[in-house]
């Protein structure tokens, strides 16, 4: 089991980097992943929109831009980066 949740972990991170880059052109390193997910949990995030109990929608600012991520909080990571509106 923790085998599938580590490769789950690695696909969601590779999957929101790309996505990053593909569309903001910001690329979702290890550190701005980390402090991404620490403004997340500290509150320093707009909260746009609950998906679940556990998925939730946030716009917060990232190199000058206003990104919108949406964030696992029982797997404490980001599941991807969604398109600007």
């Amino acid at each position: 089991m923790e085998r599938r949740r580590n490769r789950k972990q690695r696909w969601m991170q590779q999957h929101s980097r790309q996505r990053a880059w593909e569309r903001y052109g910001i690329d979702l390193d290890k550190s701005l992943r980390r402090r991404i997910i620490q403004d997340i949990q500290n509150g320093r995030s707009t909260p746009i929109k609950t998906q679940s109990n556990r998925v939730t929608h946030h716009s917060i600012e990232v190199e000058g831009k206003r990104v919108r991520v949406v964030y696992d909080k029982r797997r404490k990571d980001i599941v991807t980066v969604l398109p600007q509106k």
